[in-house]
Parts: C-alpha cells; sequence; structure tokens
C-alpha cells in the first residue's frame, strides 16, 4: 500500500509538471465517459433493468399474435393484448406457472376532500402483488379475495409517489374513502417506494382491482368476452421448470383454449379455421417488465449506445497516442532508472497508475457530464408519459458503469504505452537519449493512427446516413398545417356523468 501511494503521489507531480497533456486527456475522457455514461442509463432505465420485484428472472410475458375475430387492443399501454377468460384459464389450469397476473392502463377521475383530479390507475388482477412478491409500504395489498365479485370491491392501493404527493406520506389515509370515477373507494394500502408497475415509463398513482373494470372504464366492459384483448398477462414460472418446457406445455393448454372459442363461433371461414388453430403462444421475457416503447425503440437505442462506445475507443486510441509520444521522452529516464536498479514491473506500475489518475479525474468529470447531459436526453424521448416517468437521477448503476468505462480507458490507453516505454536499450538510450529510441514504437504508434482514423471514418459515414435519414423524415408533411396544433381528450364519463 506504501508503495501504491507513493506511486500516485509522483504520478501527481508528474501531471502537474505537463498540465497542457494533462488537461487534454482529462477532457477527452470526461467527454467520453459522461457520453457513455448518459446514453448508457438511459438504455439501462429503459431496456435493462429488472423489475424491483421477487426473482424478476422468472417472469415471462404471455403473447398471443395471430389473427383475431374482436376487438383488440393496440395501444402503448397494451402492447400484447389478451382477452380475461383466456387470463383465467391459463391462471386456473397451466401446471408449470406458479402464479399469473394481469392489468390493463386506464385513466380515472380521483377525488379526496374538494381536490378532484385525473390520474393514471392500473387495474390489476388479485393475483398481481402476490405473483410479484411485494409487501405494502402501508396497510396491505390486493389478495386474490379483492378481485371476485364485478364491481364487488370498492378498494384501492395508492402508488408510492402518488401518495407522497398527495397525502404528504400521511399513514393516516390508509382507511379512509376517496372517490374514483364517482364511486367511494377505501384505500387499503400504499405500493412499495421502488415498485412503479410493469410498464416502463408509468407511476400509477392508484391500483384497482380488475373486477372493477366497468368503474373504470364506464363506455365499456367486456371483461367477459373472450373476442376481446385488451389486458396484458404476466406468469410467473415454476422453480426448476424451463422456458422451453413452460412453452411447450402452455401451447398445449393453449390449444385446448382456441378450439373452445372456436366452436363457439359462427361463419367461420376454413381460412379463419386454420390461421386461428395455428395460433402459438410466445412467453417472452419479463425480468424488466411490459412496454411498447421498448419494443419499437430496443434496436436504435443499442445502435446509439454502440456507436458512443465505438467514439470512447477513438479517444481512447487518440490518448494512447498521446502517451506513447510522453513515454517515448521518457525513455531515456526509464533508462536511468533501470540502470539504478529499479524493476521493469515497478516502472510500468508508475506509468499505468498516471493514466489511471488521468482517466479517475476524467471519470469524475464525466460523471458531471453525465449528470447534465441524462435529463437532455429523457426530453428527447417522444412518449411524455416517459419523459415524466423517467428518472434522471445518478444512482449506483451509474456509478459503477461510469468508474468501469475509466478502468476500461486505462487498459485501452495506458497500458500499453507504458510496456512500451520500459522496453528500451540501456546503452543506445543512455547515450543518445529519446531520439534514438523513439523509432521502437513506432509501428505501435502508426497501427493506433490507422485504426483510429478507420474507426472515425466508419462513424463519419454512419452519422452522414442518420442525418440524411432524420432530413427526409423531418421533410415529409402529413398533409396539413402542424404547428400551433395540439390534442386533448373530454371523458365527463369518468365524473359520473352519463355517456
Amino acid at each position: 500500500m506504501g508503495g501504491l501511494l507513493q506511486d500516485v503521489r509522483i504520478a501527481a507531480r508528474r501531471l502537474v509538471q505537463a498540465p497542457g497533456l494533462t488537461l487534454i486527456v482529462v477532457l477527452t475522457f470526461a467527454l467520453g465517459i459522461g457520453a457513455n455514461t448518459a446514453l448508457f442509463t438511459l438504455f439501462d432505465r429503459v431496456i435493462v433493468r429488472p423489475l424491483p420485484v421477487r426473482e424478476p428472472d422468472r417472469l415471462v410475458l404471455l403473447h398471443g399474435p395471430g389473427t383475431n375475430r374482436g376487438m383488440i387492443s393496440r395501444n402503448k399501454e397494451t402492447p400484447f393484448p389478451m382477452s380475461h377468460p383466456m387470463y383465467e384459464a391459463i391462471r386456473d389450469t397451466a401446471s408449470d406457472f406458479a402464479g399469473v397476473l394481469a392489468y390493463f392502463s386506464a385513466p380515472a377521475h380521483l377525488a379526496a376532500g374538494d381536490q378532484p383530479e385525473r390520474v393514471d390507475a392500473e387495474l390489476v388482477t388479485g393475483t398481481y402483488f402476490p405473483v410479484l412478491g411485494l409487501t405494502a409500504t402501508r396497510g396491505r395489498l390486493f389478495q386474490p379475495s379483492d378481485d371476485e365479485a364485478p364491481m364487488g370491491h370498492p378498494v384501492v392501493v395508492l402508488g408510492h409517489a402518488y401518495w407522497m404527493r398527495r397525502f404528504a406520506g400521511d399513514a393516516a389515509v390508509i382507511g379512509t374513502t376517496v372517490t374514483v370515477n364517482a364511486l367511494p373507494m377505501q384505500v387499503v394500502g400504499v405500493a412499495p417506494p421502488t415498485f412503479t408497475g410493469l410498464e416502463v415509463g408509468r407511476d400509477p398513482a392508484i391500483y384497482v382491482p380488475m373486477a372493477m373494470k366497468r368503474q373504470l372504464t364506464p363506455t365499456w366492459d367486456m371483461l367477459d368476452d373472450p373476442r376481446a384483448l385488451w389486458m396484458t398477462a404476466v406468469a410467473r414460472l415454476r422453480d426448476g421448470v424451463t422456458l422451453e418446457q413452460a412453452t411447450a406445455s402452455a401451447n398445449v393448454l393453449y390449444a385446448q383454449i382456441l378450439a373452445g372459442e372456436l366452436a363457439q363461433m359462427s361463419n367461420v371461414s376454413d381460412t379463419f379455421r386454420q390461421r386461428f388453430l395455428a395460433k402459438k403462444l410466445e412467453l417472452l421475457d419479463a425480468r424488466s417488465g411490459a412496454s411498447g416503447f421498448r419494443e419499437q425503440n430496443d434496436t436504435p437505442l443499442r445502435i446509439l449506445v454502440t456507436t458512443a462506445a465505438l467514439v470512447l475507443l477513438v479517444a481512447c486510441l487518440n490518448v494512447a497516442n498521446l502517451l506513447f509520444v510522453r513515454a517515448t521522452r521518457r525513455q531515456r529516464e526509464m533508462a536511468v532508472r533501470l540502470s539504478l536498479g529499479a524493476g521493469r514491473a515497478r516502472l510500468v506500475r508508475q506509468l499505468i497508475v498516471e493514466g489511471g489518475l488521468l482517466a479517475l479525474l476524467g471519470t469524475g468529470a464525466g460523471l458531471v457530464v453525465a449528470a447534465i447531459t441524462l435529463p437532455f436526453l429523457v426530453g428527447l424521448l417522444p412518449d411524455p408519459d416517459l419523459r415524466r416517468a423517467m428518472s434522471t437521477a445518478i444512482d449506483g448503476r451509474m456509478l459503477v458503469f461510469a468508474l468501469g468505462a475509466g478502468l476500461s480507458c486505462v487498459l485501452l490507453s495506458a497500458v500499453l504505452p507504458a510496456w512500451q516505454a520500459t522496453r528500451t536499450s540501456l546503452t543506445p538510450a543512455l547515450r543518445e537519449g529519446a531520439g534514438a529510441t523513439a523509432a521502437g514504437g513506432q509501428r505501435i504508434r502508426t497501427g493506433l493512427v490507422v485504426a483510429q482514423v478507420a474507426l472515425s471514418l466508419g462513424l463519419v459515414f454512419g452519422a452522414g446516413l442518420l442525418v440524411r435519414t432524420l432530413a427526409r423524415l423531418t421533410a415529409a408533411t402529413p398533409g396539413f398545417e402542424v404547428t400551433r396544433l395540439m390534442t386533448f381528450s373530454v371523458s365527463p364519463e369518468l365524473a359520473g356523468y352519463p355517456n
């Protein structure tokens, strides 16, 4: 430890003696690490981050695409629609599932005291919270008994953020009555603080039992209609059951359910019959929840993250070249220290510590850049609900990624120059100085320049194609003037008015 501290002190003194180089390298690292950290954080929170529930890796999304006759909800809230009767059949019969839940998002009119407002509500089955393995912050969460008789369970669970915003975290709200769509409903609990539902970018204000759907959606019910696909279903695999096993057994049951539904249809053509019975139930990874936005933007976000990583790689190659030049100029110093008995490993460590100190400074500055950039990136998201719900705070995963990026910068830009600087012949170096030994690393430096130019050209061409595509999309018009226009909806039925 004492030797390492001594290396740090020597490295700091060396960096102070070369302020220009230090500033250039730190700024390069800061911009590269900052941009990558901000994009990774956005990608992580939208695409990758697992749900804050018990064993999220065991969750699967039930998706049955294909031919259907009836109403199909195809909005962003229901990217994988399923009927309520289908959900009940799978819940009660599928043996490879430890539990099945379903949910549907809908707006609601909520009044507490004399303060009415429109909120985001989540209709959830009684199995919703037990299958996810969640416990209440206050009060209790729903159980299957809260979702049995239609319109027979006027209870509500508050989302944690809404509880803090509207009721200032007052525990006395448990047991009180609020009015949801003109119906008094009792508050029975508050959801955990880390849980914001299964939809990325949504943070429901209230959770309502699925049996109360008629109250939440007064203009349409369809709770018992097998042809109405409007809810999203998620299942938890039993311990020891693989995804392949569950898919195979679930499709046996799915085929039986489809055959039963087909028997109740009239005027069915042979083509429709074949396509309907040929449908398969897909079990999709649900560890990060369900999101139409994720399905539509997964590939673009991955391309952005990959591009940012390549930009950081180019920056590291540039820094490596700068450190190569600096190390070459210090070869006479290295030769003197080697002749006095210093080991090569000791000198390599000293040079790597210098590079590591530069990367550490760049990582700290990069976190500042990321903290400034992330809100800007979130503001570019097309979904206003996603923008409102997306956190821009620095968290542990963001810090770990930034430190990992900094360590990668050290390995990519400092190790090779440090190793090359100590590979010098003592006699020529001591006699002629750096000028005679500078050619030793010329091939490596040339290779770094070639790699840097090649990657830069690829990125430039890719950026040019992207800009060209965006320009064409921007130039496209819907056929009418779009400036100073806005859309809105009016739902008086949510406040109890007749249709």
